[in-house]
């Protein structure tokens, strides 16, 4: 259709009056370096959904997942290496989460 879900659930916030913090991470999770008014906020959605990836797919290869892209480590000044804690504890979490759903 021309759409991706970004831009579709960016639209929908903006007509549900969210919040535009909320409306920019939607719709530039993707695609940070386009964020204007919320540029930190947006870089750090953009990469919590890789985070967010790899603790689903249980990996810890950034080649897994969408990439992150540097301006988002620009923005944030954050690091790759900074990511391997935050991955683990995410996929920790899913872990546990999913013992508490499945009786495990």
């Amino acid at each position: 259709l021309g759409y991706d879900h970004a831009e579709v659930g960016g639209e929908l916030a903006a007509r549900w009056k969210l919040p535009v913090s909320l409306q920019e991470c939607i719709r530039w999770h993707h695609r940070p370096g386009d964020a204007r008014e919320f540029p930190m906020e947006v870089a750090l959605v953009h990469m919590a959904n890789s985070v967010a990836h790899m603790a689903e797919l249980d990996t810890r290869d950034a080649r897994d997942v969408p990439p992150i892209e540097d301006i988002a480590f620009e923005r944030t000044g954050l690091t790759p290496a900074s990511l391997g804690p935050v991955v683990e504890q995410a996929q920790q979490q899913v872990v546990e989460t999913e013992a508490l759903i499945l009786g495990g």
